[in-house]
């Protein structure tokens, strides 16, 4: 553990453990772990060369570990938690949280991300799950699927969209689905108009198209 300045933050925090024999490196199994609580990104992005691309401000605490067995990554877990959160860009973020995991197991990858908060001024992003999964075969993408509860659409001067699961998914992986364009009125945030369905929807990629697949109950 590693006290930081307190202009950068509060502090680091760093473990890993190898498990094999080193001699055959590409067979060692190993894993890692690493914190850090109360950055301030503005003096990290002062700090670090001007070709890095740190974001430029904010402020928050971030938590990643890996696991793998030798120079490939199987597992990866990353939990930030920033507020106030610029990018190079100019893209300002009110408020970035969220668990990101990536498994790999061959060829085959599974991305999720649960409690994902994407908050800009003036756009409050509901905290939503994601899922996917990538087969890869002979080094290019043969099949693909993502499933999400949460999706909003910004388009000015046309007023927000929002597609969202309401509520829990049903036995049969039926979810209600509610789309609607949303406005604020009196500071309340107003849905017009808002139409609900019943729907079990999977995105596919296979090898060169995209498809939706829905059945409708």
């Amino acid at each position: 553990r590693i006290e930081l300045p307190r202009h950068l933050g509060a502090d680091l925090e760093f473990e890993a453990t190898v498990d094999g024999d080193l001699r055959v490196p590409d067979q060692l199994r190993w894993q890692a772990r690493i914190g850090a609580r109360n950055l301030d990104l503005a003096q990290w992005s002062a700090l670090l060369p001007a070709s890095y691309p740190v974001p430029v401000a904010g402020r928050g605490s971030v938590e990643a570990s890996a696991r793998g067995t030798g120079r490939t990554v199987t597992g990866l877990r990353v939990q930030p938690r920033f507020a106030g959160l610029r990018l190079p860009s100019g893209t300002e973020f009110t408020r970035l949280a969220g668990e990101l995991r990536l498994q790999r197991e061959g060829d085959d990858f599974a991305l999720e991300a649960s409690g994902l908060e994407l908050s800009r001024p003036a756009a409050v992003w509901q905290p939503s799950r994601l899922a996917a999964t990538l087969e890869l075969r002979d080094g290019r993408v043969r099949t693909a699927s993502l499933r999400a509860d949460y999706l909003r659409i910004e388009n000015p001067p046309f007023m927000r969209l929002v597609v969202e699961v309401v509520g829990q998914m049903f036995p049969n992986g039926a979810c209600e689905v509610s789309v609607a364009h949303y406005g604020v009125q009196n500071g309340d945030a107003m849905r017009d108009p808002e139409i609900t369905f019943f729907s079990s929807s999977i995105l596919k990629y296979n090898s060169s198209k995209v498809s939706i697949m829905r059945l409708l109950y």
